[in-house]
């Protein structure tokens, strides 16, 4: 599966195929995933997954070098 035709499944994180038969359209944004229960989860409360994506990465821990 190559970039072009692969998405990250925003529940699970799995690598899924854009010719998966669970997509689901959100805020002009089609969205793929890995199975029906990834996809139920989705729908319920797309938010919570969309927002976990967009929360910065904690900034790395400074270290000494000697």
């Amino acid at each position: 599966m190559d970039r072009e035709s692969s998405r990250l499944d925003p529940v699970c994180g799995m690598t899924v195929s854009t010719e998966s038969a669970h997509h689901h359209e959100f805020e002009d944004v089609t969205h793929f995933f890995c199975s029906t229960r990834c996809l139920e989860q989705f729908r319920i409360d797309p938010d919570r997954f969309l927002a976990a994506k967009t929360r910065a990465a904690p900034p790395p821990i400074a270290g000494s070098y000697t």
